[in-house]
Order: structure tokens, then sequence, then C-alpha cells
């Protein structure tokens, strides 16, 4: 779920020209602009407790999307659907590792 911490309006016709959001766990930052325009902030923490704070700009949220879920299927076919790229993440003790909720995104590999 997305959360709207702020609206900029236009002062002639007080339309929303930009927006900034964020998700609900406050990992992800979003300012969205009406022509388009979209800058992403994510902060991960991995497995070591070291920050990473990236940031990325695309003017074709569509296209980065399709992007993005075709890397996942190819992530998925070269991984073989195993571990993390599982499509049954129901089932039993079938993942490589297991994700770590702590870790914000990272995982916590095998012992």
């Amino acid at each position: 779920m997305w959360i709207v911490q702020r609206r900029h309006t236009r002062d002639k016709d007080g339309n929303t020209v930009a927006a900034e959001l964020r998700d609900s766990d406050g990992f992800i930052r979003a300012n969205v602009r009406w022509y388009g325009g979209i800058q992403i902030w994510i902060d991960t923490v991995t497995e070591e407790q070291n920050a990473i704070n990236d940031t990325f700009r695309t003017y074709d949220i569509r296209g980065l999307i399709d992007k993005l879920q075709n890397l996942l299927s190819a992530s998925e076919e070269l991984f073989e659907h195993k571990g993390y790229w599982s499509n049954d993440l129901d089932a039993e003790q079938t993942l490589a590792y297991i994700p770590d909720p702590t870790s914000r995104g990272g995982a916590t590999p095998p012992p």
C-alpha cells in the first residue's frame, strides 16, 4: 500500500503536478510527476547490517516494470524455480536459503 506524504499542486487550477509517496513498510519512497517522471528511493539493509540506499529515475515506469518482470522470469528459469526463485513458497524446506525478514529484502545464506 502506498501512502501519499505530500501533494504538489499548480496554483492556477489546483491540479496535482507531483506527489511524494512511501510504501507502508517505509522501505521505498517515490516522487511521481504528472509528466511521467518518477524518482524511487529504496532503503535496504544487508545480512551484514550494512545500509544500502539506491535511487532509480525513469520516465517510463511501465517499460521499467516490464523489463523487471522479464528479469524475474529469466532469473526463475536460471535458478530452475528453486530456493528464493520458487513459484511455490509453501513447499516444505525446498528453499536453498530462507529470506530473513529482518534484513529488509536481503536473505540469510544457508549454514
